[in-house]
């Protein structure tokens, strides 16, 4: 039986739209903002 290994690269995920570290800070604050502005969003229809 032949044992595999497969070695990938830093940029092997990027494509999959997963942040490398050159543009991980951007997609970590586009994140929290698209998170914030669901909690806002939610928060308008919210019967307390």
């Amino acid at each position: 039986m032949e044992k595999v290994v497969y070695i990938l690269g830093a940029g092997f995920s990027a494509p999959l739209g997963i942040p490398v570290m050159s543009n991980f800070i951007m997609k970590a604050k586009t994140y929290i903002l698209k998170i914030e502005r669901g909690i806002l969003i939610f928060k308008k229809y919210l019967i307390c």
